[in-house]
């Protein structure tokens, strides 16, 4: 048997369509001949290659969905709004018993107050920021 004929037995067998007559053919050959056996370990190399990368991007395409998906976007969406809604709240009731309480020395409450104050200004910062800047990302269009 010539080894053309075999290199399609060697495709069958990594593809995994080789029938059970066709595989002892090759094995009888493959034992005889070194180039062929080589060549079949070649194929078989490349074959886990190839399916590693196509692993890689089934991961890639699952993954560009959830990032897509609305389900994602709600839910940063929501979970950014209550931190900073609960940081508000949180940082106001501080300032407001640390500043009511005339039993906390009064270093403490300057420094409780300028701290609240500068949490504020930074985030108002963010936000000005962001929101100008959304408009002119010229990032928001790449893809990982």
């Amino acid at each position: 048997m010539n080894c053309e004929e075999n290199k399609i037995r060697m495709m069958k067998k990594v593809d995994g369509r080789i029938s059970a007559d066709e595989e002892a053919a090759l094995r009888a050959h493959v034992e005889g001949c070194e180039e062929c056996r080589a060549e079949l370990a070649d194929f078989v190399e490349q074959k886990a290659a190839t399916d590693l990368i196509r692993e890689r991007l089934q991961y890639d395409a699952a993954l560009d969905d959830y990032w897509k998906g609305v389900h994602n976007r709600l839910e940063r969406g929501v979970g950014l709004g209550l931190f900073i809604v609960g940081i508000g709240i949180m940082t106001g009731f501080g300032l407001f018993a640390a500043l009511s309480d005339p039993s906390i020395p009064i270093a403490l409450r300057i420094g409780i107050g300028a701290s609240a104050a500068g949490a504020v200004i930074l985030l108002v910062s963010v936000i000005r920021w962001r929101l100008k800047t959304a408009k002119k990302d010229k990032y928001t269009e790449v893809i990982r």
